[in-house]
């Protein structure tokens, strides 16, 4: 499953709408990173945008078991043509048994997809 986060508004529904079901939203650090990522987003490309024509880009997070998300995963690096090891850049956040990790790949001089996943 996958949830694409274009704003920091549709960040907090998200994590209002699946709760603690997510072990996400634990890691605060990694939450944190990602709110400012979509903050940073809205400032710069406006938080109304449709980020299917606009600049700017968007943030996928990737859950449910490890092969559903390898697959959604390989979708997306599809989509944009790239491949996971061209990221621009990648964090770990440890948290327990749990890792988040955030991979931004560049699409383009003005867009970028930042993929989250909890492994």
């Amino acid at each position: 499953m996958y949830k694409i986060i274009p704003n920091a508004d549709a960040l907090k529904q998200f994590q209002e709408e699946i709760g603690n079901a997510l072990s996400l939203w634990k890691n605060t650090k990694a939450v944190e990173s990602i709110r400012v990522m979509a903050e940073q987003t809205d400032f710069y490309y406006g938080a109304d945008r449709d980020i299917a024509a606009d600049l700017g880009g968007y943030i996928i997070i990737l859950y449910g078991d490890a092969d559903e998300m390898e697959r959604e995963f390989d979708g997306v690096l599809q989509r944009y043509c790239t491949e996971k090891d061209l990221c621009e850049f990648e964090d770990e956040y440890p948290n327990g048994q749990d890792m988040v990790v955030i991979r931004l790949y560049i699409c383009s001089n003005d867009y970028a997809v930042a993929v989250v996943t909890v492994q």
